[in-house]
């Protein structure tokens, strides 16, 4: 194999490697904000069974007064 064969297969790697790199950089920053919507809706779920709680409380409180 000449030194031109050899960059060249070196150059094609490198290009190969830089667009597994883009494509994983990608796939990463679409799962973070999966993460971070799913992390909102947990939040959002949790207060609402919480002030859900809190209501039936009220009126347990309310039907025994």
């Amino acid at each position: 194999m000449s030194k031109q064969e050899i960059e060249k297969l070196l150059v094609e790697a490198i290009d190969k490697l830089n667009a597994l790199d883009i494509s994983y950089n990608s796939q990463l920053t679409e799962l973070k904000e999966r993460i971070d919507f799913l992390e909102e809706m947990v939040s959002s779920q949790k207060n609402m069974l919480k002030d859900s709680v809190e209501y039936i409380k009220k009126m347990e409180n309310k039907v025994s007064a």
